[in-house]
Formats: C-alpha cells, structure tokens, sequence
C-alpha cells in the first residue's frame, strides 16, 4: 500500500459525484441544497461560449457550504484535525490499496461516506456516502469499480473548482493585507506630530512589482472625542497614487480599497497625472475612528466580478465615470446602453467610438448646457 503523509490542516472536499449523492439523498441542509441548485443550473445552462468563472465560482459556494453544513462532511472535517485521521475502512482499504477514511454522520440519518487522499495531495476527498447499511454492503465494491474506472479521486472538473476556490482564498488574503496597510496607514496619521503620511506598499495582484502610495494630510486627532465624532465638521483627506499598468491590478485597488475608505462615490475624486491614477478621498472623523478600530476579521470586501472586455467606445457624463472607477459599477451611455468602464483611451483607444453615442451626444451636451444655464 502506497505511504500517504498528511499535513495538520487537512482540507476536505467532496467530489462532484458525491455531492450529486447527498442531494439525491436529502442528506444537504436547506442553504446548501439552494447553493447546490444553484451551480447545477448554471452549469447546465452554459455553453461552449459561457463565461466558466461564475459558474466555478457557484460551485465552490456548494463546495464549501456542504463542507460547512452537512454531518459526514464536518464529521471529516473533526478527524482531521490537529493532525489526526478519521478510522480506515479496512474492506476497501484491501480492495484499492490505499487507505479509505470512513466518516459518519453523528448528527441523526445513519449515513456512512468513504474519503481517500491522492498521493501528492493535501485535500481528503469525499468520493463515495450511502446509508449505513448499503454503505458496508457495497463500499468495497463500489470503490475498486472506481479504482478499475480511474475514478477513485477527484475528476478534472473537481479539480477546477477547488482551484478557483484557492485562487480566490489568496486573493482574499492578498486583500486583507492591502487593506491592513491602509488601516496602518490612519493609525500613523493620527499619532501626534507626524505630519502629513505617506507609505508605499506592495500590491502582488496582477503580478509581483506592484505598489500603491497612500497619503494622508496632517490630522490633529488630540482633541477629538469618539462619542462625538460624527457631529464634527473638519474632514481628512487621503490621496491614493495608483500604478498605470497593470490595468487589471489598477482596477482591483479601485474596486476594493477606494470603497473600504470611502463608499460614498461623491466624496472621491480622481484624475490623471504623469501617468498614475490619483484618487482623493475625503472622510469625517467618524469614519477614520471607525476604520482604525477595525480588526483583521473585519477586513474582508466581496469579489467582485471582472467585467467583460469592450468592442466599442462609449460617451458617457464624466460625473458618472468616475464614480464607475472608484466602484466599479456600470454607468448609462449617451445611446441608452450599460457598461462597465475597464480602461481609458492608452489601454482601448484602439476601438470604434459607438455609432449610436455618435449621434446622440450633440444632442446631449446641448441638453446639459440648457440645464446648466437654468441652474
């Protein structure tokens, strides 16, 4: 039998099959049954031409709901920990030469589940769950059916998933490292006679090199009382000195760390200079008590979603685009149509301007100049 090591922070997962199992067996609680319906609908709904990330990313939410919420699963998850294992399964162990795990559930039906752990890997799979009875009639069986398939393991659609899930578990770190810096970065602007502030830390999205500069205006924070922050007037000013390029890793610090200091779009500013993107950004007391009080668990910010490349370019009211920078939200065209701004003219000005935006905007700047002139 092949020697299998095993790390103290196992991961568990279930396999796509073994998943469909416990659907079929109403063994998955109510929220990961909707999650599991959820990817199954958007993978069947998908074609050839489908953007396969929301739909990974649907299934990693069933992953880790199931893992979260349903008793073999956790059952596994409770082995495993701090270095120990979950008892073998001594019949299938003999028939595929590698140790099978059993796992039960403790919580109430009398299901059973077998997990292996592939050679090289760190993550324990669930590749097979039955009720109690059928499941030590057949487990031995069913899995050397899977071994001779070359199925005992998971599938390369498994494997996708859980690397999407691991993708973004980094990002999510990568992120609350960024916004840690930021949150240092107040901290230091309030401390008494250290004048205006400005760090530079690294930004590893989009690849290594990156860096953003923060700058924060002198605050005289010796005064300042938390109980009535938000009824005082004065404001600080931050300044963000975002890289040109990558464009992927410009746009990912203006989706999350322009939000997390300021979510009100109104008091954000941007404009270019030497090629950098600044973004100015004015908050009360009230809210840079708030920011400093936050802990690491309080640093995290939702994925957002990379908008889809253009073909065309749009006009748009310039109001209205810089707040789509800062949140990365859509906007209205001048023609009616919604889009999501990604780049300006160094990185897309190599497409047509929209024919309809074309026609429409005399019309438009017009109208914007009547009301201004009643204004």
């Amino acid at each position: 039998m092949a020697a299998v090591s095993w790390s103290v922070m196992t991961e568990v997962r279930p396999t796509a099959n073994a998943l469909k199992v416990l659907r079929k067996g109403d063994q998955l609680p109510e929220s990961a049954r909707v999650a599991y319906d959820a990817a199954i609908a958007a993978k069947d709904g998908a074609d050839e031409n489908s953007d396969l990330e929301p739909i990974l990313r649907a299934w990693s939410d069933a992953v880790s709901t199931a893992v979260a919420e349903n008793s073999l699963l956790k059952d596994a998850v409770t082995g495993f920990t701090g270095g120990g294992q979950p008892s073998r399964h001594k019949s299938s162990s003999q028939v595929t030469g590698r140790t099978v795990f059993e796992v039960r559930d403790r919580e109430g039906a009398a299901w059973r589940g077998a997990l292996v752990i592939p050679e090289g890997d760190d993550c324990a799979w669930l590749v097979h769950a039955d009720r109690h009875d059928r499941f030590h009639q057949s487990a031995a069986r069913v899995l050397a059916d899977m071994k001779s398939a070359g199925t005992l393991g998971p599938g390369r659609w498994d494997l996708r998933v859980r690397k999407r899930y691991l993708e973004d578990l980094r990002e999510e770190v990568q992120q609350k490292d960024v916004l840690s810096s930021v949150v240092d970065s107040l901290r230091k602007a309030v401390t008494p006679g250290m004048g205006q502030v400005r760090m530079v830390f690294p930004v590893a999205v989009g690849g290594p090199g990156g860096r953003v500069e923060m700058r924060v205006d002198d605050v005289d924070a010796t005064t300042w009382e938390e109980e009535s922050a938000h009824e005082e007037p004065e404001s600080v000013m931050v300044t963000l000195v975002l890289p040109g390029e990558p464009q992927n890793q410009r746009t990912w610090l203006l989706q999350r760390v322009v939000p997390f200091l300021q979510p009100d779009e109104e008091m954000c500013e941007s404009l270019y200079e030497d090629g950098q993107l600044k973004v100015q950004v004015i908050m009360s007391r009230a809210r840079l008590i708030h920011l400093m009080a936050l802990c690491e668990e309080d640093l995290e910010v939702s994925a957002v979603q990379q908008p889809s490349q253009p073909s065309v370019l749009h006009y748009t009211a310039k109001r209205s685009l810089t707040a789509a920078y800062v949140q990365g939200a859509p906007v209205q065209a001048v023609c009616g149509d919604w889009w999501v701004p990604v780049g300006d003219t160094s990185t897309h000005g190599h497409l047509p301007i929209c024919p309809e935006c074309s026609r429409e905007a005399p019309f438009a700047e017009a109208f914007s100049a009547y009301l201004r002139a009643r204004s």
